[in-house]
């Protein structure tokens, strides 16, 4: 059928028109701009539409900023979230710690972590990525997650002194942002930008950085030894069997 985009469909946050009414808003975050502005409009323009969150971080270890995360959903507009989509039951029953007695968990459905359900496809790009990062078969290579929590400038200064007292003869060090650093008003500063060109202010101390979001897996995959916060990033840690340092009670 011919359907027609409706003027009485209109989101003015978004900046478009419907052509017919959603059963279902997703979300991935909660808390951010524009997301809030979404929540509060449709909840108020087109009440019969459920706000569905799908849950960005496994929060099974994690810093207070875990506990902070969990005691907003209490607070306006996240408050409105009619459903939650959650990675495993155990990074559930970690997040119901942060907040017991919330009558909002029963709105909580495990449906897993979709990044890792085509696991096999993406390691068709482990050779590709061996000659992207030049990695070297004769040492072991390291993935540094970054953090962009309140123990920041501490993990990199932990990632610096890895730089500076490592054998580098034995082995490589990678870092992975996440995708979002360079441009981020909080963390850009560590960030020098040229046109469509990103240096990570330690990049030429590393042997790379992980700035594709795509390489992520192979590089997983690849790479011997991961250092971070326990959490959604380590899915691939365990899946591939690694040795895993964790920064959580940094």
């Amino acid at each position: 059928p011919d359907l027609k985009f409706r003027d009485d469909l209109y989101s003015e946050t978004l900046g478009i028109r419907f052509q017919w009414m959603p059963d279902y808003l997703i979300l991935a975050r909660d808390r951010w701009f524009p997301e809030q502005v979404l929540i509060d409009e449709f909840k108020k323009r087109f009440p019969s539409v459920k706000i569905v969150l799908v849950e960005v971080n496994s929060a099974y270890l994690g810093a207070i900023e875990i506990r902070m995360e969990m005691i907003s959903k209490l607070k306006y507009p996240q408050n409105q979230v009619d459903i939650f989509l959650d990675h495993s039951t155990p990074i559930l029953e970690a997040r119901k710690e942060s907040l017991p007695g919330w009558d909002g968990w029963d709105r909580s459905v495990v449906v897993g972590n979709p990044y890792w359900d085509n696991v096999e496809e993406q390691l068709t790009r482990v050779d590709e990525c061996i000659k992207k990062y030049n990695v070297d078969i004769n040492k072991k290579q390291i993935l540094f997650f970054s953090e962009c929590n309140s123990t920041r400038k501490l993990v990199l200064s932990i990632l610096e002194k890895m730089l500076s007292e490592l054998d580098r003869d034995k082995y490589q060090i990678y870092f992975k942002p996440y995708p979002s650093e360079p441009v981020h008003s909080i963390h850009s500063k560590d960030y020098e930008m040229d046109g469509n060109k990103v240096q990570f202010y330690l990049e030429d101390k590393l042997d790379g950085v992980v700035y594709n979001q795509v390489d992520l897996v192979a590089m997983s995959k690849i790479c011997d030894y991961h250092i971070g916060n326990i959490g959604s990033v380590n899915y691939g840690s365990f899946l591939f069997n690694k040795q895993v340092s964790t920064l959580h009670t940094v």
